[in-house]
């Protein structure tokens, strides 16, 4: 076997280069995928609602003031799957 990262012959059945410390990526499975999906789906929805109940007293329109919320809430969870997938490198399918 062959590193694809920087092409030094490993030992077979080997699951990480030893010269360069490659790891290969990891196949994610339905389940898991699902799991991520839906934990961050949890996490833009207690965003938007504490955004939502924060906001409160504001002097807007009820239905604008939710899409607001909805809008700044999958955009906080966007930076949030970010740092989470620099942090963790496994956690969302990146080396």
């Amino acid at each position: 076997m062959i590193c694809p990262n920087c092409g030094t012959r490993l030992p077979e059945g080997s699951m990480h280069c030893h010269f360069c410390g490659y790891l290969p990526p990891q196949e994610r499975t339905l389940a898991e995928a699902c799991i991520i999906v839906v934990a961050l789906f949890a996490v833009m929805l207690a965003i938007s609602l504490l955004l939502f109940v924060v906001t409160g007293k504001m002097e807007i329109d009820q239905s604008l003031r939710a899409v607001l919320c909805l809008i700044a809430g999958a955009a906080l969870t966007w930076v949030f799957w970010r740092i989470t997938r620099r942090m963790i490198p496994g956690f969302t399918g990146s080396r």
